[in-house]
């Protein structure tokens, strides 16, 4: 569903499963941008999503 509207997905499980090993050849068979987050306790919504820096210069 997520591939025909063009969203993001998020895959869930145990380790060990071949989650990310799926995504990688989906996303290569189908030429389509392929990227992992590793989430830790200490990642921020800002390292996910980016942020705007104000340049004065």
């Amino acid at each position: 569903m997520a591939l025909l509207a063009g969203g993001h997905v998020l895959l869930e499980g145990v380790p060990g499963t071949a989650k990310t090993t799926l995504c990688r050849t989906f996303s290569s068979v189908l030429g389509l941008h392929f990227e992992r987050i590793q989430f830790t306790p200490d990642l921020l919504p800002s390292d996910v999503t980016g942020t705007q820096v104000l340049d004065r210069a």
